[in-house]
């Protein structure tokens, strides 16, 4: 006799027969591979302090790429990270979310195209299996969490070392970067931060090691997040013959030269002729030449022509054998040079010319101001340098209320430009030597005189340089 099976015995039978062999056969066929870790056992990823400085690190949000003001390709994220809490919903949100798959973070558009396992304009930005590439899987394995209201904020990083010397045949240097958030830890961000050399003197690594590939000064910018920090390096020929002439000094510009030459083993130019000096003051302080009867009556003022044309420190027999008619000369020559740099600086072409100087340097600029605003704010600029201003009242002015302004300086009033309002709320797209001087010490600004402008006689020029590495 048979016994009435139901329908859920039915079933539970089915299920038995036909699936429980599969499901066995997968337990089995999984037993001699290593169990994947549960991303429970990862630290969280900080999308503040993680994602966007892989974002930042791959070139994802330079100008050059999604960080321009267009975007490119659809795909658009703030400058350098400047607005990570829109970068959150980007990245997150836009177009259905199409660039995330939380399910399968292998198959993300963000972690396809920079690997270039799909076609990307960019080409490779960074490798499978990368610190990047592992950061990113991972952020998005643990549900994408946005942490920008509560991760710890960065408050400054620590580039060691600062500045440095190297002499052949050292030509390599490894810079670390230390990262300080404001709960107080102190994090190595030295593989995530961005490095930036101001030219091809020198290539760094993706981890910060600096390779020489010449001899000269270069600076790399290395920035993590919103901070950067300029490190400073010398690549110098060993030069084993190198003697320093121990040179007079005339001022206090000088000692500042000589000490940088000495690190670099090079000797200063000897001081050139008075021909040369005229062309070179007029340039630099008026942007023009002289005239023929300027130059002229430079050359031949109150001393001998023959000893003006000459350099001071060619060797001639009378002033070999007397060093006081030496020195008497060159004194009676720094003199009359100290003359025309003064007549040079009370000519209107002086404040003509670095007016144009300063507004190129202030952004002001027509398509930032109106027609009335440019001419106020260039007008302001060269009333400040017609009165010899000193550098920090003129940027406190820069920075004060408009309606002091206009008690001080009546129609001279310097619009409110973009860039100053820029300025003054953080410094977004304004240049970083702008920014730089909100940070200079009182101290280091002294009114323009002829005794600053002396070094105009023994200029460290790029030809007499490449003449100099010529002869060594």
């Amino acid at each position: 006799m048979f016994m009435e099976l139901s329908a859920s015995d039915i079933l539970a039978q089915t299920f038995a027969a036909c699936v429980l062999p599969f499901l066995l056969t997968a337990t089995v066929a999984r037993a001699d591979s290593p169990l994947e870790t549960p991303q429970s056992a990862f630290p969280t990823v900080s999308f503040r302090n993680d994602v966007m400085a892989v974002l930042s690190k791959a070139g994802c949000s330079a100008g050059t790429c999604h960080g321009n003001k267009n975007g490119k390709g659809g795909f658009k994220l703030s400058l350098r990270g400047q607005e990570p809490d829109v970068d959150y919903v980007t990245l997150t949100r836009d177009l259905f979310a199409r660039r995330i798959d939380p399910m399968e973070p292998q198959q993300s558009l963000i972690l396809l195209k920079p690997t270039t396992q799909v076609a990307h304009e960019g080409g490779l930005r960074f490798k499978q299996g990368s610190e990047e590439y592992e950061i990113l899987s991972r952020w998005i394995a643990q549900g994408m969490p946005n942490d920008l209201g509560s991760a710890p904020k960065l408050e400054r990083i620590a580039v060691a070392p600062q500045e440095k010397v190297l002499i052949e045949p050292a030509t390599e240097v490894q810079l670390r970067v230390l990262a300080r958030f404001t709960d107080g830890v102190t994090r190595d961000m030295t593989s995530l931060a961005v490095y930036e050399p101001a030219n091809s003197l020198a290539r760094v690594s993706h981890d910060g090691l600096v390779q020489g590939q010449g001899a000269g000064e270069t600076t790399v910018l290395v920035r993590y997040l919103h901070c950067q920090e300029p490190v400073r390096l010398a690549f110098v020929p060993a030069r084993p013959g190198f003697v320093w002439k121990n040179p007079p000094l005339n001022n206090y510009i000088d000692e500042q030269i000589f000490a940088k030459l000495r690190t670099l083993r090079m000797n200063p130019s000897e001081l050139c002729s008075d021909e040369v000096f005229v062309r070179r003051a007029y340039l630099d302080l008026l942007g023009i030449l002289p005239t023929a009867e300027e130059a002229r009556a430079f050359v031949n003022d109150s001393v001998v022509a023959a000893d003006v044309r000459r350099p001071i420190f060619q060797n001639r027999k009378s002033e070999i054998g007397n060093p006081k008619l030496a020195t008497a000369s060159l004194r009676r020559r720094l003199q009359k040079r100290a003359r025309l740099i003064d007549q040079l600086l009370e000519r209107p072409e002086f404040a003509d010319f670095w007016t144009l100087k300063w507004a190129d340097l202030l952004r002001v600029e027509a398509h930032s101001l109106d027609q009335k605003g440019v001419q106020n704010f260039h007008h302001w600029i060269r009333q400040c340098i017609a009165e010899n201003k000193p550098l920090d009242q003129f940027v406190r002015e820069l920075h004060r209320p408009r309606q002091h302004l206009q008690q001080s300086h009546g129609e001279f009033l310097p619009p409110q430009p973009r860039s100053r309002r820029a300025l003054q709320s953080g410094g977004a797209g304004v240049p970083r030597h702008a920014l730089a001087m909100r940070r200079v010490p009182q101290s280091s600004f002294r009114p323009l005189d002829a005794g600053r402008l002396l070094r105009l006689g023994r200029p460290l020029c790029a030809r007499e340089i490449q003449g100099h590495r010529e002869q060594t």
